[in-house]
C-alpha cells in the first residue's frame, strides 16, 4: 500500500509553466469570455496555480495584454477587399479580433503588431 500511495503523490516542485502556456490560456479565455472575462485570478485558476504564483511569470495584466496583442497581431492575415480605402480595412481589422481593443491602449509594440501594421500600410499603398 505504501508504494501505491507514494506513486500517486508527487514529491518536489510542480512542473513549471512556460510563457507560451500562460499566453495560450489567456488567449483562450479572451476568445471564450472576452477581455472583460480575463483577470489574473481567473487565469491562475484555469492554469491550476495561485494568483500570486502567476505574478512570478507575468509582472501584471498590462504586460500580459501586451504579449497577447502581439501574438494576435502576428497571426492576422490580410482579408477583405484590398482596393477598399485603408480606413475601411483598418475598421474591419479592428472588428476581427479582441487584440485591436488592447492595441488602442498599448504603449509599446512587439514584432507581431509591427508586422501587422506594415502589412496594412503596404496594402494601402
Amino acid at each position: 500500500m505504501r508504494g501505491k500511495k507514494a506513486a500517486l503523490r508527487r514529491r518536489g516542485p510542480r512542473p513549471s509553466l512556460s510563457g507560451e502556456q500562460i499566453v495560450a490560456k489567456a488567449i483562450e479565455l479572451a476568445d471564450r469570455d472576452g477581455l472583460g472575462g480575463l483577470s489574473m485570478r481567473r487565469l491562475a485558476d484555469e492554469l491550476a496555480i495561485t494568483a500570486m504564483s502567476l505574478y512570478g511569470y507575468v509582472p501584471g495584466k498590462a504586460e500580459l495584454l501586451d504579449v497577447m496583442a502581439d501574438r494576435a497581431y502576428g497571426e492576422i492575415t490580410p482579408r477583405g477587399d484590398p482596393t477598399a480605402p485603408w480606413q475601411t480595412r483598418l475598421a474591419a481589422l479592428a472588428h476581427q479580433h479582441w487584440g485591436a481593443q488592447i492595441a488602442a491602449d498599448a504603449a509599446g509594440y512587439g514584432d507581431g503588431m509591427c508586422c501587422c501594421a506594415a502589412m496594412e500600410i503596404w496594402t494601402a499603398a
